[in-house]
């Protein structure tokens, strides 16, 4: 990296030195440092600049989105307001200003409980929902003005110490220029707020649209309001790995559907949904039901600003704690039972905790989990406790599954061989005689009649062994008794 650049405001500006104190970010494609000239200013200078850098910046800048901040403070996007050019007599661009962001922090440290706690321990659940509100607000102002952001998600949305939000990387938003409608697309996308339309394809050289954007709005207000939980995680009801949050995504499988049976039901450490107003439940499900179909379904960002502002205004104060807010819909503060059900960690702890550093506290693990929590890695862990307590045969899936196949095909085996040899019989009565004693033993020594009637615990395949041990010396035992006679 270099000490110091030089670079122009515009043109023909003064000549300005970035220096290396200045910087106050570095990524993959560009340094962002303080802008000596103007202190609410921040210049964002590229790696390796292009000339699509600059005719998509002098688009931005001459066609700037009608910004909507409340009470005028702050800007919901981190927008160009001039480009910056190289110092010498090419006066190529190379970057860009825009305003300055202060006190601000990525989005997943407000709705990530833990990072919260940490970083913004004051705030509340109204807190929350005003995130929401001015996070739709942001992305509203882009649409007004018919961009497209393209790559939505949880690196590129900031918040204030006050819930204020601000849209960063703008100048990777799809552009269009109004004059010759050539169209600057976004060049990246982030597959766990791709809509389902786009999941698989991979391809960032198509045109974006409003619809994919108001998808990963869905998503990151879900995540506002639902600790962190993405709308698409859950408890995997079928056997084999659960499928990654992409392929559920492009197959619709939202754990809280109400329209249609999905092979997932909300894990149990997630927050009640019933939490939720009711008229957020109602757009989540417009937005990851209807809209998985129907993309022009999806609630927009004004539905989402009227909604939010509507549960903001139904919130109601716990006589307990002052720092817990609920809807009006609730008849008990949920926020009390979640601070029990978490062995005291309280998601929005009283200012009085605060004030004392009690909130971070270290925890007890065993203390901050439900008694009938049921991670996905149980049968994991399950299967492992039966090889460590030597508790009868093992339910190794390949071992059972090559039992399955050996009985299964020798019934057909032994049947025929003692058709034509007689005394086969004997042996194949003593080989299955001995099997469907020691499988079926075997099987509920290890794993318990429980376990085997739902299929858990890697059972399926030892309960289809003991099946074929038992019909093998059924079969066998009417060939001997029709030999006898």
């Amino acid at each position: 990296m270099r000490e110091s650049i030089k670079l122009r405001r515009g043109p023909d500006g003064e000549v300005a030195t970035l220096n290396a104190s200045a910087m106050l970010g570095i990524g993959g494609e560009a340094t962002v440092y303080s802008f000596p000239h103007d202190d609410s200013l921040a210049a964002k200078v590229y790696l390796k600049p292009t000339d699509d850098h600059a005719r998509k910046l002098a688009i931005m800048c001459a066609n700037p989105p009608v910004e909507d901040a409340p009470n005028g403070d702050g800007s919901p996007l981190a927008w160009p307001v001039d480009t910056l050019h190289s110092a010498d007599r090419k006066k190529r661009v190379i970057g860009y200003l825009m305003p300055k962001m202060s006190d601000m922090a990525p989005i997943i440290n407000v709705y990530s409980p833990q990072a919260r706690l940490q970083e913004r321990p004051q705030f509340t659940y109204q807190h929350l929902i005003r995130t929401g509100q001015n996070l739709a607000r942001a992305v509203g102002a882009v649409h007004t003005t018919s961009y497209v952001i393209g790559d939505l998600n949880n690196t590129n949305v900031f918040v204030s110490g006050d819930a204020q939000v601000t849209l960063i990387d703008t100048d990777s938003f799809q552009v269009s220029d109004p004059d010759s409608g050539e169209i600057y697309r976004c060049p990246v996308f982030t597959p766990d707020f791709t809509p389902p339309e786009m999941q698989g394809e991979a391809d960032t050289l198509v045109d974006r649209t409003i619809e994919q954007d108001l998808f990963g709005l869905g998503v990151l207000i879900f995540l506002l309001l639902n600790a962190g939980g993405h709308p698409f995680a859950g408890s995997f009801q079928e056997e084999g790995d659960a499928p990654p949050i992409t392929d559920r995504i492009k197959d619709g499988h939202y754990p809280y559907s109400v329209q249609k049976q999905v092979p997932y039901k909300p894990a149990t450490v997630a927050l009640p949904f019933d939490i939720l107003a009711p008229g957020l439940r109602d757009l989540f499900a417009q937005c990851f039901e209807k809209g998985h179909d129907n993309p022009e379904t999806r609630p927009t960002a004004r539905d989402w600003q009227e909604a939010l502002a509507v549960a903001e205004q139904s919130l109601v104060t716990c006589d307990t704690n002052q720092q817990h807010s609920y809807g009006d819909h609730l008849s008990a503060c949920p926020w009390c039972e979640r601070k029990v059900l978490l062995g005291g960690r309280d998601p929005f702890p009283s200012l009085e905790a605060v004030d004392t550093g009690e909130h971070i506290q270290p925890m007890q693990v065993h203390q901050t989990l439900p008694t009938d929590w049921n991670p996905e890695w149980h049968g994991v862990q399950q299967v492992r406790e039966y090889r460590a307590g030597g508790r009868g045969l093992t339910p190794d899936s390949k071992f059972w599954v090559a039992m399955t196949w050996f009985l299964w095909l020798g019934i057909p085996a032994w049947i025929g061989i003692a058709l034509v040899s007689p005394g086969v019989v004997a042996l194949a009565f003593l080989i299955y005689g001995m099997m469907s004693f020691m499988v079926p033993w075997g099987l509920f020594s290890s794993v318990g009649l429980r376990a085997t009637v739902r299929f858990e615990a890697g059972s399926r395949w030892m309960a289809a062994s003991a099946a074929g041990a038992l019909v093998g010396i059924v079969l066998i035992t009417l060939i001997s008794v029709l030999y006898a006679f």
